[in-house]
């Protein structure tokens, strides 16, 4: 019961990193709009593999503030670590 648990929350933990693919998808198709950062001004709008990049390094910064993505690649490190030590005991 108690490896379950582990195993639904490591499955849960990769969650952020697919929610930040399809946001990033969604500004590559329709478009993101830059502005300025002293003033809120509209600069332009970009699309494609720029507006991709774009979203897709500024909520992973903004994840990386908040420590969500340091927390669940944390766990992630932990629990592929005691996977393999523990199929490694097992052999």
């Amino acid at each position: 019961m108690k490896s379950k648990v582990f195993k639904l929350i490591f499955k849960i933990s990769f969650l952020p990193y697919i929610i930040l693919i399809l946001i990033s998808l969604y500004y590559a198709i329709f478009g993101y709009d830059v502005y300025t950062w002293i003033l809120p001004t509209y600069v332009k709008t970009i699309y494609g593999i720029e507006a991709f990049i774009n979203t897709i390094t500024w909520n992973f910064l903004g994840l990386c503030i908040i420590p969500i993505i340091p927390i669940i690649a944390l766990y992630q490190i932990i629990y592929i670590l005691l996977f393999i030590i523990r199929k490694n005991k097992q052999k």
